[in-house]
């Protein structure tokens, strides 16, 4: 254990590490992205890997970041160099970058039936893989940094580590790590008290959002459906290019005043935690949802109020009481008074459009099976009667 302590003291304040640039494999680890390649076999522990130890299997070659190479990693002009300055558990300046470190050594050994049987080195290069994917596509369509949701991305990279036991003096491992913007910020969670079944409690009178400025400002409802609007508004934007968080939780969401070191005169949203959203590009079955839109969806497309369940209390609970049928509710009634019109200039909502041409290919395709089944029943009958119509020669 004193050497385990030892080993995460290498991501301490003051450390240096050398981080080398790494393509990592597509999105996977979930049901709705393919295996990569060579991977099938590897996710779960080998009989010569089950009497491994955690700290063995990490180090362990067959276990370091998939698609990791080190050809050039003695080169200095192939590297980047970078000093910890704090954990995120204290206050940093604004003008750093955070890495998200994803060292198998330091995953929990049980987790969820649901989640898999995979051993702890295939899932951290799972969510490597499912974090940086979702961050490339979405700095891929310059929708990354301010005045975006997602902080800006400054690429996927490895570095080296030593361990501090005996065992392994000499050696060294791998860890793979995502490079993104400080968004110098409080949590909507973090903001929040919370009452029965986690309903959000917003903050009464003038909060800080930072502990080292003037920047301040009072929760009112108005200033919380604010800062919603923006969260909702940047989340079609990335729904739009095919990356969905299907349910937003008050923990992703951080709220700020800043752009780095500069005070904004409006709140930033920002949403982080991309492992856990999908990359429609990088499914085995993309949708292709919003192809034929001309426009971003508009809010009420994508949104009700089950998928923002999480955020109940910092709108209004009201929102929740039912209407007459036919009416719109007080949550559709706010999308359209904030966002306009379904179609717009700015926003698509059409999908019967995109139904009915989903619809009629599904029945072109079901008629096509049809025709075919018929032609192929046909055509048995057709042998089966000539066949009983031959009957054998007698000498």
């Amino acid at each position: 254990m004193d050497c385990l302590r030892a080993d995460i003291r290498q991501y301490g304040r003051g450390k240096k590490l050398t981080l080398f640039p790494h393509s990592p494999p597509d999105p996977h680890g979930r049901s709705t992205y393919k295996v990569p390649n060579g991977l099938k076999e590897k996710r779960v522990l080998s009989e010569r890997e089950e009497d491994m130890s955690m700290t063995a299997l990490c180090f362990d070659n067959d276990n370091q970041p998939h698609l990791l190479d080190t050809s050039q990693h003695d080169d200095p002009a192939n590297s980047l160099g970078v000093e910890i300055i704090e954990n995120l558990a204290d206050d940093i300046d604004g003008d750093n970058q955070v890495l998200l470190i994803f060292d198998p050594l330091f995953f929990p050994e049980d987790v969820p039936e649901e989640e898999g049987p995979w051993k702890v080195t295939s899932r951290a290069d799972m969510k490597l893989s499912r974090e940086a994917g979702a961050y490339k596509e979405l700095h891929g369509y310059n929708l990354t940094g301010y005045p975006h949701l997602a902080p800006q991305y400054y690429g996927c990279w490895t570095t080296r580590l030593i361990s501090y036991s005996p065992e392994f003096e000499g050696m060294t491992r791998h860890v793979g790590l995502v490079l993104i913007e400080y968004i110098q910020g409080t949590s909507i969670r973090d903001l929040c008290r919370h009452g029965a079944d986690e309903v959000l409690i917003p903050p009464k009178g003038r909060i800080c959002v930072h502990t080292d400025g003037p920047d301040s400002f009072n929760f009112t409802e108005d200033k919380r459906l604010d800062i919603l609007a923006l969260l909702l508004a940047g989340v079609v934007e990335q729904v739009y290019k095919g990356v969905w968080h299907e349910y937003v939780e008050p923990e992703n969401v951080l709220v700020t005043m800043r752009n780095k070191s500069a005070i904004l005169e409006t709140p930033r949203v920002a949403l982080i935690a991309y492992d856990i959203c999908t990359i429609d590009s990088k499914c085995k079955k993309p949708m292709n949802r919003w192809e034929r839109f001309p426009h971003t969806p508009h809010p009420s497309k994508c949104f009700d109020l089950a998928k923002l369940y999480g955020l109940g209390g910092w709108w209004p609970l009201k929102w929740e009481e039912k209407v007459e049928e036919g009416e719109l509710s007080p949550f559709e009634a706010w999308l359209l008074e904030r966002f306009g019109p379904l179609d717009s200039d700015k926003y698509s909502y059409k999908v019967v459009y995109r139904r009915q041409w989903l619809l009629r290919e599904k029945q072109i395709k079901q008629e096509l099976k049809r025709r075919a089944k018929r032609q192929e029943v046909g055509a048995k009958r057709e042998a089966t009667k000539e066949n009983s119509e031959i009957k054998p020669s007698r000498d």
